[in-house]
Order: structure tokens, then C-alpha cells, then sequence
């Protein structure tokens, strides 16, 4: 054969070859062989070969088989749903505010991927190590808002032999880090009962076990003037027991100052934070009480209040 690239005319001898192909039914590869797993057999019943049909071949095509397939259309979804989870809570007053700045980050991260993801779902030649690579950079970075390590995980590289081994830990890792519900700060509704008595409703009677409860309190009196007097102007306790608290003037739950407000609560600079300690005999009465009550002496003048639940694991 001449190289007709080179300034010699030479022809060197090249070997060729011809395939020999043999299908074989085997545990372990042949040695000395080249082998590609096409199938796994699931069970043999009356002569009847049923193969493993979740067992992807080696493809150069995700659409070559639905579980390749499959991983495009799954994780989008997901990544969806995410989404409108955060869109949501950005749009709703009674989460604390709206979002934070972890869910702004996680927002714009699912929003540059779930593109990519949606061009690569409409083309018709899409190399499985190419939405490999993607879904493993977006595991990654979903690994950001973990609350553990925040470290992403270690892939091996891709197998297109051991295709599923490949895509499956990274597409469970994102579906993990998608539907981990990490819980959201509730602004509880109030209702005035009579003049400076209101009652804070607690739909779920789970969080006088699991949250944290903080008042927050606007006033047109300077900040010092309700800093130091409200804690003890103020009797805060089960609904079921504020007659008895009020008149036999008896202290409730406590009241401690916060100098800023939890990272949960969007912070008004103009407002002051108490929270309510726990730490009282009284908090286990909130089991047979289906509010908080709260009950100020004095004048207060334009008072406003919210009482937040803000989930310990957040």
C-alpha cells in the first residue's frame, strides 16, 4: 500500500484482517478475547430464554434502548419539579420571606442545565457519555446544598460495556438531592381575640416538637423601648391556659431577645425578634393546645406581629 503522503514512494506492507465474531454465553470474559456484554439472560423456564431487559447494550445512541433513554427524560422531569417548587416559594409571603440565597443559587444552577438537558432530549444522536458527563458536573454541583459534606461523590468514568452501573448512582444522587424536602420557615396565621390578646394558629402540631418559634414585633416606639419592656409586658402560652396565665399573672413562656433575626426570616431592621424558650414546664401543654396565645399590657402603638415556625433542620 502506498503512502501517498510521503515524499518516498514506498509501499510498506500492511496486515489485515477479518472479524471473527462469535456469540457465547459466559460469567466472565474469554481470555485473550475482545468482549462486549450485549445481554444478560433473567431466567431460563421450558426452553424459554428470558434476557434481563433493564440491562442496556453497548450503544453509541441513547436511543437504542429505553433505559438509555429513559435517563433523559427522568432527570429533567425532576429537575422540573425542583423548579417549581422554588418558583413557588419565591412567590409565597408566608415562607419566610420568600427565598433564600441557597435556593437563588440552586435556582439558577437547575435553569442553566434543565436547557441543556431539553436540547439534548430533541436530538436524535446523543452519545450516552455525553449525557454522562452532564449528569455527573449537575450531581456535583447539587452536592453544593447538601446539608452533610457538601462535597460531590466520586463516578467512575464511563463504561459503555456497564452502561447502567455508570448512570445509575449519579441519576439516584440527583434525584436524592431533588427531593430531599429540607422543610420551609411558616409564618403562622393570627387572629386578634380581644384588644392586645391574639391567638397563633399551629395547623401542624409537629412543630412544637420540631421547630423553633420567634415573634416578630413592629412598633412606631424606638427599638430600645420595645427591646428591654416587651418580654415582660408580653405572657406568651397555650391557648387553653391564657385566661389563668393573664389574671393570676403567672409567667408563661419565655421571651429571649434575638439582636438579629434567624438566617430563615428576612430581616426588617426596624423590627425586633424574641424567641420562645423552650425550656419551660409549660411547652408540653402546646400537646393539648391548638394555638399560641399571647396576651401585651400597655399601649403599643401600630403593632404589628408575626410569629415564624422555623423547622430545627434547616
Amino acid at each position: 500500500m502506498a503512502d501517498n503522503a510521503a515524499g518516498a514512494r514506498i509501499e510498506p506492507l500492511v496486515e489485515t484482517a477479518v472479524p471473527r465474531l462469535e456469540l457465547a454465553i459466559r460469567r466472565t470474559p474469554r481470555p485473550g478475547h475482545q468482549c462486549l456484554r450485549i445481554a444478560r439472560i433473567h431466567e431460563m423456564r421450558d426452553g424459554v430464554i428470558a434476557l434481563d431487559d433493564t440491562l442496556p447494550p453497548p450503544a453509541l445512541v441513547l436511543g437504542t434502548h429505553p433505559v438509555l433513554g429513559g435517563y433523559l427524560s427522568r432527570v429533567p422531569g425532576c429537575v422540573e419539579a425542583k423548579r417549581e417548587t422554588l418558583a413557588r416559594y419565591a412567590a409565597d409571603p408566608s415562607s419566610g420571606g420568600g427565598m433564600q440565597a441557597a435556593d437563588y443559587l440552586m435556582l439558577m444552577t437547575l435553569n442553566r442545565e434543565v436547557t441543556v438537558l431539553r436540547h439534548l432530549s430533541g436530538l436524535d444522536c446523543v452519545h450516552p457519555e455525553e449525557l454522562c458527563r452532564r449528569l455527573v458536573g449537575l450531581a456535583g454541583e447539587l452536592a453544593s446544598f447538601d446539608t452533610g459534606g457538601r462535597l460531590a461523590a466520586k463516578y467512575p468514568p464511563y463504561d459503555p460495556a456497564e452502561a447502567k452501573d455508570s448512570f445509575t448512582p449519579v441519576v439516584m444522587d440527583i434525584q436524592r438531592a431533588l427531593s430531599r424536602d429540607v422543610g420551609r420557615t411558616v409564618r403562622l396565621p393570627l387572629r386578634l381575640v380581644r384588644q392586645n390578646s391574639y391567638l397563633a394558629e399551629v395547623a401542624d402540631r409537629n412543630l412544637f416538637r420540631d421547630a423553633t418559634f420567634v415573634i416578630e414585633v413592629e412598633s412606631a416606639k424606638p427599638l430600645a423601648q420595645v427591646m428591654l419592656p416587651f418580654p415582660q409586658l408580653c405572657k406568651v402560652g397555650p391557648n387553653t391556659r391564657m385566661s389563668e396565665i393573664v389574671k393570676n399573672n403567672l409567667p408563661g413562656i419565655g421571651l429571649v431577645h434575638l439582636p438579629s433575626p434567624p438566617r430563615q426570616i428576612r430581616v426588617v431592621a426596624t423590627n425586633v425578634y424574641f424567641l420562645l424558650d423552650r425550656n419551660t414546664l409549660l411547652w408540653a401543654e402546646f400537646s393539648n393546645a391548638p394555638a399560641i396565645g399571647m396576651h401585651f399590657a400597655g399601649d403599643w402603638p401600630e403593632l404589628k406581629l408575626d410569629v415564624w415556625a422555623i423547622p430545627e433542620h434547616l
